[in-house]
């Protein structure tokens, strides 16, 4: 158990522990919805203040997506793991720099990917639970220079709830956006970077820029075997424990008590991220806090942006 310094009232906590999992610095463009049908680079889930509550941060993810189910391992570890993948429960000797550097360049290289993220909290207080759930899936085609970024977020609380989402094509300089909240559909587009509040955050079709060191920072993993990934062998690591607590304090900035924490982290043999997890407990005097975060990269080299139907309506809303 890893005791933390409470201060009553509020629980500040990354967005994403990690990607979402972990407080990590993301590429220009990403965000999530708001209720007001803006876009923020993080998400505050609604919660009591009495309770522990994630809070905004500069340091998530932000070029995210949502859409659909994240993928998953789908065989278990092999029996006899590959040559040069150290035995099971073994220390792991992981460079968060390496693996972004990897990451960034395998995809880069390939000229286009998927990127998801998910993040859930439930907390529970004198005056109830409350639960929400932040889901963005990116599709980027480098070359073409599209790409498309779609953020779901629903929350429940003890007296109320919400739904919206957001929906942002991106084709060279020209960003179009779809939000839908519970007042209805409306429609934007704009050149360039946002030059203010409420305006669109483009999808980075230039670049990769997401920094994915967060994975190490603080974190101690072990070796669990190879197991396939989208078809691929990567080999799996299971979070272990904090080995710089004040280093994961800093990163997470975390108040109260940690009393549970956990992880999977997924990796190929060109040494790319290829999935990473984290689920955390946190609790204090008035309430607790339980987080899960997952970061998904996919179809590295074959993903496709198709041009949402909506483009034209958001054309037309703008000359309007």
């Amino acid at each position: 158990m890893h005791q933390l310094t409470l201060r009553r009232g509020v629980l500040v906590v990354a967005v994403a522990l990690l990607i979402a999992v972990a407080g990590c610095s993301g590429p220009s463009g990403g965000a999530t919805p708001t209720a007001n049908g803006t876009e923020n680079a993080t998400t505050t889930p609604a919660a009591s203040m009495d309770t522990p509550t994630p809070a905004a941060s500069t340091d998530t993810p932000t070029d995210q997506q949502t859409p659909t189910d994240q993928q998953t391992p789908t065989d278990g570890p092999d029996t006899e793991p590959d040559s040069d993948v150290e035995a099971n429960g073994t220390g792991a000797d992981l460079d968060g720099e390496e693996l972004n550097n990897a990451t960034r360049a395998a995809i880069e290289d390939a000229g286009s990917y998927t990127y998801q993220t998910t993040f859930r909290t439930a907390s529970q207080s004198r005056r109830g639970q409350s639960r929400s759930r932040t889901n963005t899936t990116t599709q980027v085609d480098l070359e073409a220079e599209e790409g498309l970024r779609v953020s779901n977020y629903s929350s429940t609380g003890q007296q109320s709830s919400q739904t919206f989402s957001s929906t942002v094509y991106t084709d060279g300089n020209t960003s179009y956006q779809q939000r839908i909240t519970s007042e209805g559909t409306n429609y934007s587009t704009q050149e360039g970077a946002s030059t203010g509040f409420g305006g669109i955050t483009p999808v980075n079709t230039s670049n990769f820029s997401q920094n994915l060191t967060f994975v190490t920072d603080g974190l101690v993993w072990e070796t669990n075997g190879t197991t396939t990934l989208d078809g691929d062998t990567v080999t799996e690591y299971t979070l272990a424990g904090v080995e710089d607590e004040d280093a994961f304090i800093q990163r997470l900035r975390l108040r109260g008590t940690l009393t549970d924490i956990s992880g999977t982290l997924y990796v190929d043999d060109d040494d790319v991220v290829r999935q990473t997890s984290l689920a955390y407990t946190v609790e204090s005097q008035s309430g607790s806090l339980s987080a899960q975060s997952r970061l998904t990269l996919s179809d590295i080299g074959s993903t496709t942006v198709e041009e949402p139907e909506w483009t034209s309506e958001a054309e037309d809303a703008d000359s309007s």
